[in-house]
């Protein structure tokens, strides 16, 4: 009788093999993955910044004049408790507050939104007016981009006359780029400008 004695498995090696193989894998494929998720959520800056410069269009059609007033000019994020809000977008306070708009553009606060004499009507320069805050970042420990970040964009600067307005958006969407907070704006002419990479 001949009995064969067969061992099937895998040894030490070829483990250790597949293994490193697995690894390798991973280092080239979570980083990949990462800016990935970083590209997409610089989609909301698209939407956030071009629903900004359609409610300014619409607003200087029947008012002869931009205002910092967002929220008036019918501008309004998506914001919900179950929603994730990277970008800070808008115009910082020093701007927002600067009397630069109006009809005959110069002399009346930008914070207001109805410049018929009879009855001017204001807001308040700040969150949910003219400056919406993220609630979101990717980086543990960083700040929420605030105010602050707007304020730092420096080329194109954030500002709004009564004939034009740069407004911007400032985000926490990638852990350990060059820059903590991604940063862009867009113009009356619908120029969409990236000032810092935050990816």
């Amino acid at each position: 009788m001949n009995i064969k004695n067969n061992k099937e498995g895998f040894t030490l090696v070829e483990l250790m093999i597949v293994v490193a193989i697995i690894g390798i894998l991973a280092a080239i494929g979570i980083p990949q993955y990462s800016r990935y998720q970083a590209r997409a959520r610089q989609a909301e800056k698209n939407i956030q910044l071009a629903n900004i410069y359609t409610a300014l269009q619409s607003f200087v059609g029947a008012n002869n004049t931009y205002t910092s007033c967002l929220n008036m000019a019918g501008y309004q994020p998506a914001v919900g408790a179950t929603n994730k809000i990277f970008y800070t977008v808008g115009f910082h306070a020093a701007v927002a507050g600067a009397a630069q708009c109006g009809v005959t553009g110069v002399g009346q606060p930008c914070t207001q939104w109805n410049y018929n004499t009879a009855a001017i009507q204001s807001c308040v320069a700040g969150a949910n007016t003219s400056l919406f805050l993220a609630n979101n970042r990717v980086t543990a420990g960083l700040a929420l981009p605030v105010d602050a970040q707007v304020a730092a964009i420096a080329a194109p600067a954030v500002t709004v006359t009564s004939g034009a307005f740069v407004a911007g958006a400032a985000g926490n969407i990638f852990q350990g780029g060059a820059n903590n907070y991604d940063s862009w704006t867009i113009d009356n002419n619908k120029a969409m400008i990236q000032n810092l990479n935050g990816i």
